[in-house]
């Protein structure tokens, strides 16, 4: 009785691996990037979430340090007279190298004690108070002795800027139930743990056909996610 032979020889086999193998070796890099682009919209969500939230901080604030906070019926920078009679004159707005907190600002800086929005400028707030253990800048900046005070990214800190973790703008009991290192019980500022942020104020002049030069802020908030990609927001904050 004959017995036809069933299965694969060994050649056969052998070649089957080698085929195997040189197609997994194309398949799983790409699959290990489909992985790592499909965390992408995830981070850049919260992204605009976080920097969305800061807006919303910093919107509702004077414009200046020197701005009348008592109604805001006068500008810094501007002298008015009305018959004779001086009704606004406050002052020149607060030079740019001044920008940041101000005053008793500097002993307690938290987001809900700002009352203007260059207060809110990170290259100041670094170092001061309970920041200077969470700041991540270079050595300049962090001092010395701090060995938790890292550069994790050169091309957005630079040598004279650092970046604050996000759980600092996101405490909503303004009881410091964020900690700035670690979990924390407010899901809030677990959604944003790992996340790092810079905001830059500057004074920029505007200049429109017909009217007077205008200078207002500009504000540069650029979010860093655990992936290390930088997304940055820009708005513009007029005198008013």
């Amino acid at each position: 009785m004959e017995v036809s032979s069933k299965g694969f020889s060994l050649v056969e086999l052998v070649v089957g691996i080698v085929v195997m193998g040189v197609v997994l070796s194309g398949i799983i890099p790409i699959m290990g990037s489909l992985e790592i682009k499909s965390a992408e919209p995830v981070f850049q969500v919260k992204a605009d979430l976080l920097a969305n939230r800061i807006y919303n901080q910093m919107k509702i604030r004077a414009y200046d340090e020197k701005s009348d906070h008592q109604g805001g019926e006068c500008r810094c920078g501007e002298n008015i007279s009305y018959r004779g009679v001086e009704v606004c004159n406050l002052g020149a707005c607060t030079g740019t190298s001044d920008f940041g907190p101000d005053g008793d600002e500097k002993n307690n800086p938290r987001p809900e004690n700002f009352n203007d929005v260059d207060d809110f400028d990170t290259t100041s707030l670094c170092g001061l108070g309970s920041l200077s253990a969470y700041c991540y800048g270079n050595s300049n900046r962090c001092g010395e002795g701090n060995s938790s005070c890292n550069k994790i990214n050169t091309a957005l800190c630079g040598n004279r800027e650092c970046l604050i973790p996000a759980t600092f703008f996101v405490d909503n009991s303004h009881n410091d139930s964020c900690t700035l290192s670690g979990e924390s019980a407010d899901i809030a500022c677990n959604s944003f743990e790992n996340f790092f942020v810079k905001i830059r104020v500057t004074g920029e002049n505007v200049n429109q056909t017909g009217l007077d030069s205008v200078t207002v802020k500009k504000i540069t908030i650029s979010v860093l996610s655990p992936r290390d990609d930088t997304f940055v927001y820009q708005f513009i904050r007029s005198n008013y």
